[in-house]
């Protein structure tokens, strides 16, 4: 076997070692757990619902209208608690989408959001 041969299987073990030792033990990251909103649609618009925080947005998904949808806020949005607004802006419409003032929100925690009838006129 070369020295080369020998030296790239001495870094291929040494890199499977370091890996196979990281997020294990008390020290390894605990997870976070997941935040929802449940979003009630009673408009006959279909909406994409937006986390708005610090200036910016972050799409959660599209509701249809006239039905019910749990969407999930990521952890990178929630953070370690955060006041965050929601956005409903409605599909295919000229209309600016109606924001919900902000609220504090946890992870783990799941919120409902409804969306009245008249949003689209």
């Amino acid at each position: 076997m070369t020295r080369t041969m020998k030296l790239f299987i001495a870094l291929f073990l040494a890199t499977l070692g370091a890996a196979a030792c990281v997020g294990t033990g008390k020290n390894a990251p605990t997870p976070q757990a997941a935040t929802y909103v449940r979003v009630e649609n009673q408009s006959w618009l279909d909406v994409d619902v937006f986390a708005v925080y610090g200036g910016t947005r972050r799409r959660l998904g599209t509701v249809t209208g006239n039905s019910t949808q749990r969407l999930v806020i990521p952890t990178s949005v929630v953070g370690i608690g955060r006041a965050l607004a929601f956005m409903a802006d409605p599909v295919g419409s000229s209309r600016t989408g109606t924001t919900i003032s902000e609220i504090y929100v946890t992870p783990g925690q799941e919120l409902t959001l409804t969306i009245p009838p008249g949003l689209g006129r």
